[in-house]
């Protein structure tokens, strides 16, 4: 297995273990409404869909560059949406902020890759080889700056946040949907792989649609703010311990 990969796979491993739900009333009581059956829910939604195993993850990186290729030729975007005018008169002044959705999920992805890249580095110089030991990949973790990993933290938490305001993320949908539509029929101009690159996007938000969509705003707020709590604490503990050893 190549490193990254098996990189990848100790930092799923260790979101799986740190989510328990026994693991997390040792670290800090859950607010009231925040059950076992939602922890393991946000938890496998998270390990399934925003940050999957590496097969998985492969094709995300298509995806997500699909993505990073229309926000860098703004002609191709419009060339699906229409003039800015016509699109906020069909989907409303929410347009803007359903837009942002999509940005914050790439952020949060190119955050990941961006310190997957810096540990793979710090594993080379230490002379780590795969398996790496939990111990080992900790201390490739201490490696990074620590303006990285709060960045990555808190990049989840826009995400998950922006998943949880399920009244933006159907607008969201709608216009994703729209913008599929309107890609099949222009197959000239649009390939299958950017479609496809699309709708594993949109797959994403309708998969986290269906979660949070089961749960009050205020649940749900205080679900994202302890996850971001728990992350910050989690990076706090990493950086800590390194000063110890």
């Amino acid at each position: 297995m190549k490193l990254e990969d098996h990189l990848i796979d100790k930092y799923r491993q260790i979101i799986a273990e740190r989510y328990n739900y026994a693991k997390l009333t040792e670290y800090k009581p859950l607010p009231d409404g925040i059950t076992e059956q939602m922890v393991d829910d946000i938890r496998t939604f998270f390990l399934e869909s925003i940050y999957p195993e590496p097969a998985k993850r492969h094709e995300l990186d298509d995806a997500f560059a699909q993505l990073q290729n229309y926000i860098h030729q703004p002609a191709k975007v419009w060339g699906i949406m229409g003039n800015l005018t016509a699109a906020i008169f069909k989907f409303g002044t929410m347009l803007p902020a359903a837009l942002k959705t999509g940005m914050i999920s790439l952020e949060a992805f190119t955050a990941a890759k961006n310190f997957e890249h810096t540990m793979a580095r710090a594993a080379k110089d230490n002379g780590y080889s795969v398996p790496l030991t939990n111990e080992q990949f900790i201390d490739c973790l201490s490696k990074l700056p620590r303006h990285q990993l709060d960045s990555f933290a808190k990049d989840v938490g826009r995400l998950f946040r922006s998943m949880a305001d399920t009244r933006l993320l159907s607008k969201t949908i709608e216009i994703m949907q729209d913008v599929i539509k309107k890609m099949e029929s222009k197959t000239k101009i649009y390939t299958k792989d950017e479609v496809d690159g699309i709708k594993m996007g949109l797959d994403i938000m309708k998969e986290g649609l269906s979660l949070f969509s089961q749960y009050p705003d205020k649940t749900k707020e205080q679900m994202v703010d302890y996850i971001v709590d728990r992350e910050m604490q989690f990076i706090d503990e990493i950086y800590f311990k390194h000063r110890e050893d």
